[in-house]
């Protein structure tokens, strides 16, 4: 046969074994050291790598050049936290020490939204059977007590009020009149002014101690009493009266140094087989209601 034909099939046998150009070189490798703290799932521009330990560092081996490094809680799958890196070099640090908080900022959120579903499941069935409160049902929804009762408004403020050496109370005449018979509960002072509270009205409580001295963020005047006395008058509604209550069960009124007796004297009121809810219990609920602290101690 030719002789070239021989020298040239010779060419092209070299040729094929000759390395390829677009081969991946040792060299364009580098690490790349995760460390997070949760527990993680790590990827690279999209491509799972691995789960993390949290707190525990890990090494990959990536390709030098930009990538997107994406971590996902393990937890919550819609919690993630990207970082931009251009690996080079013989290591590539990735740390992230805020993801912890994240996590819990995030549960918090969910158990909120949770408990505000729940919350308002459970009072628009019971409003839609107790038609005595559709006239609150709205205050009472955005707050965080579930429910409240005549009951229980009239047991806090005959406690608290009922033998008080500084306390009294009165209602909206005006008001408790323009109420319907069928909304009426009883006839007692205290039954009154709950009815006027859980008819959208307001109350009078009278600091007969203050002297013109006016706490806390309700809507105060100063008034004189038959003996020309001064007193401080708070009006309060029943948003007030919850919100206070609120105040007490997670120690966000003014000076928190007594929260554990304050949500102790609350877990008295609501227990309705307690024995122990006494009027030092009830006049420091009120004293939260009212001045937004224990004035008195």
């Amino acid at each position: 046969m030719d002789k070239d034909y021989f020298n040239s099939l010779k060419n092209s046998v070299q040729d094929s074994e000759r390395p390829v150009n677009n081969v991946t070189n040792p060299t364009d490798q580098t690490l790349l050291t995760v460390k997070v703290d949760i527990n993680c799932k790590v990827y690279c521009d999209g491509d799972f790598l691995d789960l993390l330990e949290a707190n525990k560092a890990k090494h990959f081996t990536i390709e030098t050049g930009p990538h997107l490094i994406t971590i996902e809680s393990e937890k919550y799958e819609d919690l993630v936290e990207d970082r931009e890196i251009d690996a080079k070099g013989r290591n590539n640090l990735v740390v992230i020490k805020d993801m912890k908080q994240k996590e819990q900022e995030y549960l918090q959120k969910e158990e909120e939204k949770d408990y505000d579903n729940d919350l308002n499941t459970a009072l628009e069935t019971q409003v839609s059977k107790n038609k005595e409160y559709e006239g609150v049902s709205k205050m009472i929804l955005k707050t965080k007590i579930e429910f409240i009762t005549h009951n229980e408004i009239v047991c806090l403020l005959l406690t608290a009020i009922d033998g008080s050496t500084y306390l009294s109370a009165e209602y909206d005449k005006d008001f408790y009149n323009s109420i319907p018979e069928n909304k009426r509960h009883g006839s007692c002072h205290e039954d009154k002014m709950a009815d006027v509270l859980l008819n959208g009205g307001e109350i009078y409580i009278y600091d007969n101690d203050s002297e013109g001295e006016i706490y806390g963020i309700r809507k105060a005047t100063v008034t004189t009493n038959k003996y020309g006395e001064k007193r401080t008058q708070y009006t309060i509604t029943l948003a007030d009266l919850i919100d206070g209550l609120e105040k007490c069960i997670n120690s966000t009124y003014k000076v928190q140094n007594d929260s554990k007796y304050l949500k102790q004297c609350f877990d008295e009121f609501v227990d309705e087989d307690s024995c122990s809810f006494d009027i030092e219990m009830a006049d420091a609920l009120m004293q939260v209601i009212v001045f937004n602290e224990l004035a008195y101690g």
